[in-house]
C-alpha cells in the first residue's frame, strides 16, 4: 500500500487523536502489509487538551508543531520501520504555500529570529497603545472644552434672539 501527503495543515487535541486510535485498535493479532507514506510540504500541531495531572503546578501545555519538509516511512515485510528523507531530496514545488510556511518548512526561521522579531512587534504595540491613550485624552479635553463654549455662547445668542423677536 503506499499513501502520498502533500500540502496538508492539521490541528489535532490529543483527546480527539487518543479517541481515534480507539476506533483503529483490533483485538487480534493480524500480518500488516508492507506500507510506503510520503510525506511533502505538511505541518501537524497536535494540542493537549486533557486535563492535567496536577492543576495547581503543572504548566499550560505548549502545542507541538511538527513541519515537515519531505519524509518516506516504509514498513517492510519484517514489521520494521524505516523513516527516511524521500529519494527526491527537494521533493515537489512548494507553489500555493505561503512564504512564511514555506520558509518553516524549510527550516530557514529559528526561534531566536521569532522571539525578536515578537518583542519588536511587542513595542510597537505599546507604543501605538500610548498614543491612542494620549488621542482619548485630547478628544475628551476637546469635548469639554466646545461644551464650555456653547454654554458660554447659549445664553447671549438667547438674548439677541429675544430682542429680534421684540423688535
Amino acid at each position: 500500500m503506499e499513501i502520498q501527503v502533500r500540502k496538508l495543515g492539521l490541528e489535532l487535541k490529543m483527546s480527539s487523536l487518543l479517541g481515534m486510535l480507539d476506533l483503529i485498535e483490533d483485538e487480534t493479532i493480524q500480518l500488516a502489509p508492507p506500507l510506503d507514506v510520503k510525506v511533502f510540504s505538511t505541518q501537524f500541531v497536535l494540542t493537549e487538551d486533557r486535563p492535567p495531572s496536577n492543576p495547581l503546578t503543572s504548566p499550560k501545555p505548549i502545542p507541538l508543531k511538527l513541519n515537515i519538509h519531505n519524509l518516506n516511512v516504509h514498513r517492510d515485510e519484517h514489521l520494521g520501520l524505516h523513516i527516511r528523507q524521500h529519494a527526491d531530496v527537494d521533493g515537489p514545488a512548494l507553489e500555493g504555500v505561503s512564504e512564511t510556511a514555506a520558509s518553516v518548512m524549510n527550516g530557514a526561521v529559528n526561534d531566536s529570529e521569532t522571539l525578536a522579531r515578537n518583542s519588536e512587534l511587542e513595542r510597537q504595540l505599546a507604543t501605538v497603545k500610548r498614543q491612542l491613550e494620549e488621542a482619548l485624552r485630547e478628544n475628551t479635553d476637546l469635548q469639554r472644552t466646545l461644551k464650555s463654549m456653547q454654554s458660554t455662547l447659549e445664553p447671549s445668542s438667547n438674548a439677541n434672539i429675544s430682542k429680534s423677536t421684540a423688535s
